[in-house]
């Protein structure tokens, strides 16, 4: 009898996963360049830039620093982002879709006209961190941490942070945008 495998079983025996490891990358510039299923574990990335890539299905893991980067036009969509280091990256006209953080650092960083959709954050620290013309739909943030994070013209549907901190201004700022906050305390 012949074997056949339909759905995901056939997607992960057609393609094969590409694994980056244990490598310092510094002044990459990728055009239109196609990352998809790859996994990237004990990395750094610095002073890159990326314009219209494919990071979907990735899987990020112990990076210790993606910084001074930007990524333009890129999809992060069925991630996970599990222990990364970000520093002072930009990401514009991004796309991060079904994608999950966990215990990620998010410092000095500039995301703009992005899509947070479907999403799940837990034990992530934002240190000043402005989101700009950000559309967050379905998303859920749990034990986190916000100093001085800002958002700027940013549209909130169905979101839910949890068991964090972060400034009183910002408290009242998000219960304007109808965020849902639970055990949310103001920082010191």
């Amino acid at each position: 009898i012949p074997l056949r495998l339909v759905g995901s079983e056939m997607c992960i025996r057609d393609r094969s996963l590409s694994v980056f490891t244990k490598e310092n990358f510094k002044n990459l510039r990728y055009t239109s360049s196609n990352f998809r299923n790859s996994m990237y574990d004990e990395l750094e990335v610095n002073k890159s830039r990326f314009k219209n890539c494919n990071f979907n299905e990735g899987i990020f893991k112990n990076i210790k620093a993606i910084s001074n980067s930007k990524f333009t036009t890129c999809g992060f969509n069925n991630c996970i982002f599990e222990s990364v280091h970000f520093y002072k990256n930009q990401y514009k006209d991004t796309t991060f879709v079904n994608t999950s953080f966990d215990e990620t650092v998010l410092n000095n960083m500039v995301f703009q006209d992005i899509l947070f959709d479907e999403n799940l954050a837990r034990n992530v620290k934002m240190t000043d961190t402005t989101f700009k013309n950000v559309n967050f739909k379905n998303v859920e943030v749990d034990n986190a941490s916000f100093e001085n994070v800002k958002f700027k013209n940013c549209a909130f549907d169905n979101v839910v942070i949890k068991n964090a901190t972060m400034s009183q201004k910002l408290i009242n700022e998000l219960q304007k945008q109808h965020v849902e906050l639970e055990n949310v305390q103001p920082s010191k």
